[in-house]
């Protein structure tokens, strides 16, 4: 058996524990980007707050994830915020990362259906939230399905960078 099979086989329990506290990280970080997205959403389309998620989003976006996280875990507690464990970290500054981008990917999506997918709602006769999640939902998110799977995949990547933090993974 060549060296690293060997390796590999000796070590199989620690890369299984590993990969089940990578699994675990990465569901949370995934039901904050869901919690949030919705809040995310509302505060896009507020007429007298678009300002506040454009500065927001901008702000967050320019900035890289390690600087994100250096800051949230090291600087906050000094300026007077909440000192939180490193997962709890983790989890806030991957999950907001993580909804931003399917904001950003699901306005897209959303831009993308035709008008007349709407007027064909409202000539049905269907109410407002019906035709939003029945029709054109489904077809914002078939239209985004593709960049809302790679910014997961990216977070699953990224989040080796908690380690810096003391995020044993």
């Amino acid at each position: 058996m060549p060296l690293l099979w060997q390796f590999f086989v000796r070590h199989l329990e620690v890369f299984a524990q590993a990969f089940v506290f990578t699994l675990g990280l990465n569901f949370w970080i995934l039901i904050l980007a869901l919690f949030l997205l919705p809040m995310i959403a509302w505060l896009r389309n507020a007429r007298y707050l678009v300002w506040l998620y454009r500065a927001f989003s901008r702000i967050l976006e320019s900035i890289p994830v390690l600087i994100l996280l250096v800051w949230v875990f090291y600087a906050l507690p000094v300026l007077g915020g909440p000192s939180l464990g490193a997962y709890l970290v983790a989890v806030f500054v991957f999950g907001v990362s993580l909804s931003l981008a399917w904001s950003e990917n699901l306005a897209a999506g959303w831009l993308a259906i035709p008008g007349m997918q709407s007027e064909s709602a409202q000539v049905l006769g269907l109410p407002t939230l019906i035709a939003y999640l029945v029709i054109l939902l489904p077809q914002a998110i078939k239209n985004s399905w593709g960049s809302l799977l790679g910014s997961l995949l990216e977070i699953i990547k990224r989040t080796s960078l908690a380690s810096v933090i003391g995020v044993p993974e």
